[in-house]
């Protein structure tokens, strides 16, 4: 059986070698925290979720349905808001970070579809002033023919009576 410990070659240390070796890498695990804390602060990134949300409703007269979009941005922080680890974000940050990230979004969602809203926005208006509009003939029709049916019955009423 040849596994690769055949090969190596068995070295003895003293107890001051042995811990000399123990504070260099207790040295370079500081060292290699203290990198990753000036990184994280330099390039830190976290994770932010967007919900968007589209909805239709009424305008605030009442008159017609118009389209509506809200953004949810949602931050992931990893650690409680209570810890004292140096890649916690805190709930401050966490605000900034959220305002930023709605700001951002709204720019760029009113930029790829606000003409778009605008312009459903529009047919749904002008289609709530149409109906209305045809409701209003409609009664104005029905008058009318109810006007013209009692003037022709009481005209026969007055010709045969």
């Amino acid at each position: 059986m040849n596994n690769n410990y055949d090969n190596i070659s068995k070295v003895e240390l003293s107890l001051a070698d042995y811990k000399e070796l123990v504070e260099k890498a207790q040295a370079n695990d500081d060292e290699i925290n203290r990198r990753a804390v000036e990184l994280y602060r330099k390039n830190g990134v976290c994770k932010v979720k967007l919900d968007v949300s589209i909805y239709k409703n009424m305008n605030h007269r009442g008159d017609y349905e118009q389209f509506n979009y809200e953004l949810f941005p949602w931050v992931r922080n990893d650690e409680s808001e209570y810890s004292t680890s140096p890649f916690c974000i805190n709930s401050q940050m966490v605000k900034r970070i959220r305002e930023a990230a709605k700001e951002i979004a709204e720019n760029a969602f009113y930029y790829n579809f606000g003409k778009e809203f605008m312009e459903m926005n529009n047919i749904l208006k002008y289609r709530g002033h149409t109906e209305h509009i045809r409701f209003r003939l409609l009664v104005v029709t029905v008058t009318g023919w109810l006007m013209a049916m009692a003037c022709l019955i009481t005209m026969l009423v007055v010709i045969y009576s």
